[in-house]
């Protein structure tokens, strides 16, 4: 393993954070010591970079992290002169269509959809308004499906029953397209996203801007939207990973996101004293 360890970057939700979705003080106290040994620190998340910086906030992080991924690689923010770039969004008529396939083939799926300020979604269910309230934005019930298409977005998510997600993700592993990618990444949680979108992308430009070699960066995650970031640098799959995040990692922490697993691998090989 690498000793030029310049920036460890994580997934947030059952990788960073644990089940409640807070950051123990032992995790806290990793992210402070590598500050202070010139280690950036950063997150990348299926969230866009705005909620994921207010998640920063609520956790109490001594400062805001050096860099951070959002929308599952269609942000990627940088602290050093507040710089924000964009890739990869899908298009009106794309989202139109899955919006309308959806619909037709699944009506059980809620779609949820982030609008400045807003999570909007396609009907009432009993996870909306505690999503929203996470995120820390107002949640609101869309008169009409066409609003998921009114607008350009990079992603458009539907939340799933667990016992219904396997015939949605079957469905669309026999109906694959080239406009765009679907991702299970939660138990009741499937996504759609551009094609060339991915967390690896973003990190790979990070490291292209800033003349780092990728073996320089080490990455943490548990689920598929991890998967190209895991690939692309040194990856570390936490112990609650998923069995194909687990295969594609170099590492696999001892411990899982509910008992300090990134803060443990990071303390005894990446960390100094």
């Amino acid at each position: 393993m690498s000793s030029d360890i310049r920036l460890v970057i994580c997934d947030a939700d059952h990788t960073l954070a644990n089940k409640e979705r807070m950051l123990s003080e032992r995790t806290k106290a990793m992210v402070a010591r590598l500050g202070e040994q010139g280690i950036l620190f950063g997150i990348a998340s299926g969230r866009p970079v705005e909620d994921s910086l207010r998640f920063c906030e609520r956790w109490g992080l001594p400062e805001q992290p050096g860099v951070m991924i959002g929308y599952n690689g269609s942000e990627l923010w940088m602290r050093d002169g507040d710089r924000m770039f964009t890739y990869h969004i899908l298009g009106k008529d794309v989202l139109e269509y899955i919006v309308k396939q959806m619909s037709e083939l699944f009506p059980f799926a809620n779609p949820q959809f982030y609008i400045p300020g807003t999570l909007l979604v396609g009907f009432e269910d009993d996870r909306y308004l505690g999503s929203a309230a996470r995120a820390g934005r107002t949640p609101r019930i869309a008169g009409d499906l066409s609003e998921f298409y009114a607008d350009d977005n990079p992603k458009i998510m539907y939340r799933v029953p667990a016992d219904r997600m396997d015939e949605v993700e079957a469905y669309w592993n026999d109906h694959p397209s080239d406009r765009f990618i679907t991702l299970r990444t939660q138990p009741t949680m499937f996504e759609f996203c551009h094609p060339d979108a991915g967390k690896g992308y973003a990190l790979l430009k990070w490291c292209e801007m800033t003349g780092t070699d990728p073996e320089q960066v080490m990455a943490f995650g548990d689920d598929m939207n991890d998967l190209s970031m895991i690939e692309v640098c040194v990856g570390v799959a936490v112990e609650n990973a998923i069995p194909a995040i687990k295969a594609a990692a170099r590492y696999v922490t001892r411990f899982d996101h509910d008992n300090d697993g990134v803060a443990d691998f990071v303390e005894a090989h990446v960390l100094n004293g």
